[in-house]
């Protein structure tokens, strides 16, 4: 089930909104807290059990298995007992990962052949137990007691499957204590409409003309490869900043505050920004829980020590920080599959931003980008970020290394038949218009021009016009079209 699915619009939304705020709730001793609760948790599982019904005992599993370490580490304080049940979420949590995940990549390394199909959304809820054992573990958070509650933040159907990635402290108190209000409500409507207009109006339309681009034996031009690599760029942009838009919006109707995911990535400068902008909340749990923590560990406080007597105070320090970008960047291309397509473009951002860090390339373009008025400089920062990012994309896109060399050397004319071909302008000019407002949408031009707005009701009018349009488009949209496929689903 997708959120730009008819079954999810037309019957599953309106039916669990409909039970969620019956008013027979008030009546109730905690307010309706609890029915809603489990309201919540069973339509979770009936979201997520749809399209792959056995693969929610899995997770069912999860929950349960990992409800049990936390009590364990709750109820003992005795450290050689918390490591041992911290080491047993570890592996039940990366070892399911690694089965579902990795095992036929990593057997296939070795001749063999395995198949087994990838539960949905696997990578992301997964992140999300183990961002609760290491913060019980580490005392950064309370253990919860109530498996339904643990369950609810873990199947939570609106962030289940795609994320934004949620730490177990930013809802723990609103699973008990939050209020649904009208202005919550409204903004809740207003974001997932937003973000259903991105996915339906704008993704998929790009998605067309990168699938051809990809697949299509014709599609050898220069002009149309770049004109692909553009599409598949705005495509993944707006298909998972959409998502991300959508379980905001479903969140804030249910009472609960999701952290954001993206702010304007392709704004960027430098990639040391871009990842602040882009996934935002993957980001920050691959910083807190592996660079951080590797930075700090005693094993390579040692060898910055070591680093520093053999080349240095000022080149040695560096040797900690670009080998905890390394393991930051492999998990980074892993995570996102099993495939060494990920690896390679993993590696890409860890170079690049090895070169910002060593270089001070990073620091400069940072101070570019917070300074007002316009500099030729930031245009350079622009076009470095831009023209790498694009590169990195055909990695990501292709189906294997040898599809993404070939793709790259269509862009630069090595194997491609022409420059311009009859292809290229056909798509082209179905995209004429949609392309220059896709790209001019993806900067934050929108909110700068109603931020100009000063007059409230003006704004207010016009938001809800917009809206309207917006949500009669995407729902036309929605109905007629066959092609509604999510990215980050395959992660």
């Amino acid at each position: 089930m997708v959120f730009s699915g008819n079954i999810f619009l037309f019957l599953f939304l309106p039916l669990t909104v409909l039970v969620y705020f019956n008013p027979f709730t008030k009546k109730c001793k905690d307010g309706g807290r609890k029915f809603k609760n489990i309201v919540l948790l069973i339509a979770s599982l009936v979201f997520y059990a749809w399209g792959e019904p056995k693969f929610v005992f899995i997770m069912i599993a999860s929950i349960v298995l990992n409800w049990l370490i936390g009590l364990g580490l709750g109820k003992y304080e005795k450290l050689s007992v918390r490591r041992w049940l911290l080491a047993a979420g570890l592996v039940l949590d990366l070892g399911l990962l690694f089965v579902f995940k990795y095992l036929g990549f990593t057997a296939g390394m070795f001749g063999a052949n395995v198949s087994i199909v990838l539960p949905l959304g696997i990578s992301f809820y997964t992140f999300q137990i183990l961002s609760y054992v290491l913060d019980v573990y580490f005392n950064k958070d309370r253990v919860q007691k109530n498996l339904l509650l643990l369950g609810l933040y873990i199947s939570m159907f609106p962030q289940l499957v795609a994320g934004p990635i949620v730490r177990y402290k930013e809802v723990s108190e609103e699973l008990l204590n939050r209020q649904e209000t009208s202005a919550d409500i409204t903004y809740g409507v207003r974001r997932f409409v937003y973000g259903l207009g991105k996915k339906v109006l704008f993704a998929n339309f790009f998605a067309i003309i990168a699938d051809y681009a990809f697949f299509s034996p014709g599609a050898d031009s220069v002009a149309t490869a770049w004109l692909g690599i553009i599409c598949y760029s705005l495509q993944i942009y707006y298909d998972f900043s959409g998502y991300s838009d959508m379980a905001i919006g479903l969140g804030r109707i249910f009472g609960f505050h999701f952290p954001e995911n993206f702010d304007y990535p392709y704004v960027s400068m430098s990639f040391t920004e871009y990842w602040r902008r882009w996934h935002m909340t993957l980001g920050r749990w691959m910083k807190d829980y592996l660079f951080y923590p590797l930075q700090k560990s005693k094993g390579f406080i040692k060898m910055g020590k070591w680093s520093k007597k053999t080349f240095g105070k000022k080149k040695g320090k560096y040797l900690p920080t670009i080998l905890s970008l390394l393991a930051l960047w492999l998990a980074m291309g892993f995570w996102h599959g099993a495939n060494w397509n990920f690896v390679v473009w993993g590696l890409v951002f860890f170079v690049l931003m090895t070169f910002e860090n060593l270089s001070g390339f990073g620091k400069k373009a940072l101070k570019a980008a917070t300074e007002k008025g316009f500099t030729w400089m930031k245009v350079v920062y622009h076009v470095y970020v831009i023209f790498f990012l694009l590169l990195a994309w055909v990695l990501f896109r292709a189906e294997s290394l040898n599809v993404a060399w070939a793709y790259i050397g269509n862009m630069f004319g090595k194997t491609s038949k022409a420059f311009v071909d009859a292809d290229f302008w056909t798509y082209l000019s179905n995209v004429k218009f949609l392309l220059p407002a896709g790209i001019l949408l993806s900067t934050p031009l929108a909110r700068w021009i109603s931020n100009k707005v000063t007059k409230e009701k003006v704004k207010d009018v016009a938001r809800a016009v917009l809206l309207l349009a917006i949500f009669v488009l995407s729902v036309l949209a929605v109905i007629s079209e066959s092609y509604n496929p999510f990215i980050y689903f395959n992660f």
